[in-house]
């Protein structure tokens, strides 16, 4: 696809998720974009890294996806590290808040590195920033929205509270009608060691969220999971508990 002089640069996609309830606050369309150049040691999205050409879109056609969501609080970006590309972004976000929708970025940077024109740009529109890389020595399941013990949760509006930090993280189970699970969120690695055990053939990561593991599976029966942390069961995009 090529760009028109004067036209938005590219988004490079990896994936996108049109629901979820472990990747922010409410449901959130979430958003995967590809090329990371941090590339930090225990990384559960390598497949991100790459900055080679994956799902390039104009930043019409990424709001035009978003839009046809409808009932969503907001939209988050994650990745590889969506900053990279942030002179795309500049032209997304305020068209993501213009919808009424509130923006949440995982980024790998400390907010403080965050200093081109356009990453700045990106930060006035957003509402909550996850920053820090991850640091595998410092990993710790039990902070929200985090992978490790340094990343910070920046409320860079009144919109969210920094009380949200006291829930529980969510892990996601979403089921495709061809019987694909998809498990995206936070999940220990109690949990995914007795997925493993369940579905130890068909195991192969395919998503998830910035710096934590993501599997899928065929799968014709519902898992169950007694451990003390939330997990959302979505078959077909309807989300419930168990």
């Amino acid at each position: 696809m090529r760009r028109k002089k004067g036209q938005a640069p590219l988004l490079n996609v990896a994936r996108w998720i049109e629901r979820s309830e472990a990747n922010g606050p409410g449901e959130r369309f979430v958003l995967w974009l590809q090329g990371c150049p941090l590339r930090c040691l225990g990384c559960w999205n390598p497949d991100t890294w790459d900055f080679a050409a994956r799902n390039l879109m104009s930043v019409d056609q990424v709001m035009a996806t978003i839009a046809a969501v409808r009932g969503i609080a907001g939209v988050t970006l994650t990745g590889g590290e969506p900053f990279a590309q942030a002179r795309a972004l500049r032209h997304l976000a305020p068209q993501i808040r213009s919808q009424g929708l509130s923006l949440m970025i995982f980024t790998g940077y400390r907010l403080e590195e965050l200093t081109s024109d356009a990453a700045r740009e990106v930060l006035t529109h957003t509402d909550i920033v996850v920053a820090g890389r991850f640091i595998l020595s410092e990993r710790d399941e039990f902070l929200r929205w985090r992978g490790s013990r340094n990343q910070q949760v920046h409320f860079l509006t009144e919109r969210y509270s920094p009380t949200m930090l006291q829930d529980a993280n969510i892990t996601e189970f979403i089921i495709a009608r061809n019987g694909e699970m998809q498990v995206t969120g936070f999940p220990s690695e109690a949990l995914l060691g007795e997925l493993r055990l369940k579905f130890p053939v068909h195991a192969r990561t395919v998503s998830g969220a910035r710096r934590e593991p993501a599997y899928s599976w065929k799968c014709e029966k519902r898992l169950k999971y007694e451990g003390g942390r939330s997990v959302v069961y979505r078959p077909y995009g309807v989300s419930c508990c168990f």
